[in-house]
């Protein structure tokens, strides 16, 4: 090869490279970037630690921005009630089992980014924000915008609280910023969580044997679990009212 082909060769690189950087590589980037509010929906993101690569890895994402003003929130799983035992929505999010996860239509039903992206997503929003988030919702795509106060059925809590893409364990207790079941809100109540096993996604129990965390949902069934793992639904919490019933678990941050 010639001096000047390897010349342009590199400058080629090295354009394409530039070019990848400029291309959005988180929902948290087009917000900060934009100047009015996105729309909800979907959108490209490159992986930007790859741009040197002369096919850099691009995927969809589900990026939401307007459910909760001043936020903006990745989508990382999302299953319908008929769906809760597919063996790649029942994995433990510390596993490997991508569902869909360059396929939209199917998002809603039966949705998982692969360990990578989910790992890639939280790495881009911690570079920027100084309280990373998480919440689970039910039936995210049913609901008007922007949600209420006080949104039902719905939890929210930050990573340093506790780590849904790392936790494994059985009935731990964790403080949790918010939560609402079945209409009852819960503010900074410790609630068990449970992943104990590969093929145990994780969830919680707004009633368990005894009370272990010091606080139950009233109204709650035995055993009733919330956003995962539904051996005992309660078909009064919205997740898991109807076959189509879905539950979506997010990774966001405020908009600084």
């Amino acid at each position: 090869m010639s001096v000047s082909s390897t010349f342009t060769y590199t400058s080629f690189i090295v354009l394409l490279a530039r070019r990848c950087r400029q291309r959005p590589n988180s929902c948290l980037e087009l917000a900060k970037t934009s100047n009015t509010t996105l729309p909800n929906q979907y959108y490209e993101i490159y992986d930007v630690d790859k741009c040197n690569q002369i096919n850099p890895t691009s995927w969809h994402v589900y990026c939401d921005f307007n459910s909760q003003p001043g936020y903006v929130w990745t989508a990382i799983v999302s299953f319908s009630f008929s769906n809760w035992r597919h063996p790649n929505i029942h994995a433990r999010l510390t596993y490997d089992y991508p569902a869909n996860n360059s396929n939209p239509e199917s998002y809603w039903s039966l949705y998982r980014m692969s360990r990578d992206q989910m790992v890639y997503t939280y790495n881009r929003y911690r570079m920027v924000s100084s309280r990373l988030l998480w919440r689970a919702i039910c039936n995210f795509s049913w609901r008007p915008r922007p949600f209420p106060l006080k949104p039902r059925d719905f939890m929210q809590s930050s990573f340093s609280s506790l780590d849904i893409l790392q936790f494994s364990g059985h009935q731990v207790c964790h403080e949790i910023d918010y939560v609402n079941i079945r209409g009852y809100t819960a503010i900074k109540k410790y609630f068990p969580f449970y992943a104990d096993g590969a093929f145990t996604p994780i969830h919680f129990k707004s009633y368990a044997s005894g009370s272990p965390c010091g606080y139950t949902i009233p109204g709650s069934i035995s055993g009733e679990e919330n956003f995962g793992d539904y051996h005992n639904p309660n078909r009064k919490f919205s997740c898991t009212t109807h076959a189509d019933s879905a539950t979506s678990w997010w990774i966001g941050s405020k908009i600084h």
